[in-house]
């Protein structure tokens, strides 16, 4: 299985949707970075790529600094979305906790 980074800020379900196919016709898995996700220009909702994990599995990033306006906290997190454990079953999630625990220490 492999990954692919895309940069993008959408507010455009259609696109987002287009994207999850994508990444699922290509066998790979999205990690989204969301930092930004509460900022939205016009009167289109955000739309979170974990919506989406039916179709592809999501890695998702996340902080507390950008999302809620708390400069200088340095907090942030990982989120999985996976409903068919295609990350189990690959070793995705064990390389992620792995590689957080020995980060830790």
């Amino acid at each position: 299985m492999f990954v692919s980074v895309l940069e993008m800020k959408c507010d455009d379900f259609s696109v987002v949707l287009q994207v999850a196919e994508v990444a699922r016709k290509l066998g790979i898995f999205v990690v989204s970075d969301e930092v930004y996700a509460h900022i939205t220009y016009g009167s289109n909702p955000f739309v979170p790529m974990g919506v989406f994990s039916s179709i592809v599995p999501v890695i998702t990033i996340g902080s507390l600094s950008k999302r809620w306006l708390v400069p200088g906290w340095r907090i942030g997190w990982i989120a999985t979305c996976d409903p068919h454990g295609i990350f189990h079953k690959t070793g995705v999630r064990f390389l992620l906790n792995y590689h957080f625990q020995h980060q830790m220490e």
